[in-house]
């Protein structure tokens, strides 16, 4: 069972640490923009998530999923999985300034719950799914 456990956890750690480091220079960068460029929420948002999809594809590939599969055919199943996650992304913040009275700084990081559930599971088992070793309950 503990072996099963681990066939699990890993990926699912690594991912998280991933994306912590990523979501910390993402957010970085985000409000980096709007405070020094003053760009709009939009642009800092792309701008933000631009240099988040080189670190995170990359990182993810070998460290977390131990992807050596072809790695054209991964990075555009990767954008593709990345496109959907951040649409997620900007609904979810764009709706929430228009809906809340929350500050649009934090909006953007509540953007990043929908984003980074849809990457894992997105990654897991399209992106990477050569990657996966059975998992036995």
């Amino acid at each position: 069972m503990n072996q099963q456990f681990a066939t699990v956890a890993r990926p699912v750690m690594r991912f998280i640490l991933v994306g912590l480091v990523n979501t910390l220079l993402g957010l970085l960068l985000i409000w980096g923009a709007k405070i020094v460029l003053g760009a709009s929420d939009l642009v800092a948002n792309i701008a933000g998530y631009a240099i988040g999809v080189t670190v995170s594809f990359m990182l993810n590939k070998r460290w977390t999923f131990g992807f050596r599969g072809n790695r054209i055919a991964s990075l555009v199943r990767f954008l593709i999985v990345f496109a959907v996650s951040y649409a997620a992304n900007i609904v979810t913040v764009l709706g929430m300034i228009s809906a809340t009275t929350i500050n649009p700084f934090w909006c953007q990081a509540f953007g990043v719950a929908p984003y980074s559930i849809l990457l894992y599971i997105g990654c897991r088992c399209y992106v990477f799914p050569e990657a996966r070793s059975p998992i036995r309950l």
